[in-house]
């Protein structure tokens, strides 16, 4: 039995998926701890705090990772994946003109609770941004060819529901 490409599809999504998942967790379980780290502002979005961010950022993640293991929306996992992965890299690039020069602050205190995290974490967040550019970017890409070669052929978009 080979990989198919829907197959890869598959295993790629479900990974993605699991990714998003943890970070999730780790970013809500970073949130829901009383450190003074949390109390700070944002340093590119001042009127929210780490612990807003991290809320608001966990609870996205978690839905997008849950979203990307229900076959039921699959026109939609290529395109939550790419935004946010353009969400996240938006905001990386925002924390560099603002001249921002510490750790991403993505994941609140948790480089202090997970085990060797300091040297790791950044690493780590930037090659899973590129990820999920990479792959949301490349199966939106694939959709749009999918759905430009249809029209080509038949003269009009498909017209299943999504």
């Amino acid at each position: 039995m080979g990989l198919t490409g829907s197959r890869v599809e598959s295993i790629g999504r479900k990974i993605i998926g699991t990714i998003l998942i943890v970070v999730g967790i780790v970013k809500l379980v970073s949130a829901a701890r009383d450190v003074p780290i949390n109390h700070l502002p944002d340093p590119l979005l001042p009127f929210l705090t780490f612990r807003e961010m991290g809320i608001g950022a966990g609870v996205v993640e978690l839905a997008i990772g849950v979203l990307l293991w229900i076959r039921r929306f699959a026109s939609l996992h290529a395109k939550a994946v790419l935004w946010w992965g353009c969400v996240l890299s938006s905001y990386r690039l925002g924390l560099f003109l603002v001249g921002y020069h510490g750790a991403c602050p993505c994941l609140g205190n948790a480089t202090d609770w997970l085990p060797g995290a300091k040297g790791w974490v950044q690493p780590v967040l930037l090659g899973i941004i590129l990820l999920l550019l990479l792959y949301g970017g490349y199966y939106t890409w694939r959709e749009f060819q999918a759905q430009r070669d249809q029209m080509a052929e038949t003269g009009s978009p498909d017209m299943r529901p999504p």
